[in-house]
């Protein structure tokens, strides 16, 4: 959700090709992840197609998680696909 408030608040922040890092906090360490703006795609969710903001968590560790997030600008950038 703090991705999508950063996303709504001011959105030409965050162009194509910006980062965005962010703490993250687990059961065992509290950490930076960053994410990369890729752009906005077409998604086909089961309410129809929605465009959406495109970001990818960028690993920094050999066994660091890829993830993919999609967050809807007509939807207040709530996110519509993880």
């Amino acid at each position: 959700m703090q991705l999508a408030a950063q996303l709504a608040a001011d959105p030409k922040r965050y162009p194509a090709g910006a980062q965005i890092d962010l703490q993250t906090v687990s059961a065992r360490e509290a950490e930076m992840w960053s994410f990369k703006v890729e752009g906005a795609e077409q998604v086909s969710l089961p309410l129809g197609d929605v465009e959406a903001l495109r970001l990818r968590r960028l690993p920094r560790r050999e066994f660091d998680q890829l993830i993919d997030l999609w967050f809807a600008p007509t939807l207040s950038y709530l996110p519509v696909r993880i």
